[in-house]
């Protein structure tokens, strides 16, 4: 199978079904793909139809994103292969544990302070380095 990742416009991404019910919140997803893009692309077929990454599509639809990154497959959106790789896509995932979660503040919390220490050890040069000339 051939793929390529590519920049579509985001209403040209033509969505024939969802298996989910309920998206659940966009909101924070739509927040989340402002703030850092949309890290993983959709899953388009040869004719720009989904076949994974409708609340992705939904929350930049959302938040008014025009154009996003989508790997588009030389497959058709119904084929066994389209549905396998949706499936996939959807129960593959493993969420993090609490335990891991906190991990991943605490890491969050360490990098944010050492920009912030560097920020100001690089002001304290800078200031240093004017005062002596």
């Amino acid at each position: 199978m051939n793929q390529n990742l590519i920049e579509i416009e985001t209403e040209k991404v033509v969505i024939k079904r969802s298996v989910r019910e309920n998206y659940g919140d966009l909101q924070s997803l739509a927040a989340s793909i402002l703030k850092l893009g949309l890290i993983y692309p959709v899953i388009i077929d040869k004719n720009s139809i989904l076949i994974s990454g409708n609340r992705r599509i939904e929350a930049c639809l959302e938040a008014g994103i025009k154009t996003i990154p989508a790997t588009q497959l030389d497959i058709d959106y119904n084929s066994a292969e389209a549905l396998e790789i949706q499936a996939d896509d959807n129960l593959c995932r493993l969420p993090l544990a609490s335990k891991d979660f906190d991990k991943l503040i605490d890491l969050k919390k360490n990098a944010i302070h050492a920009a912030h220490k560097t920020g100001i050890i690089s002001g304290i040069k800078t200031a240093l380095h004017h005062k002596s000339e």
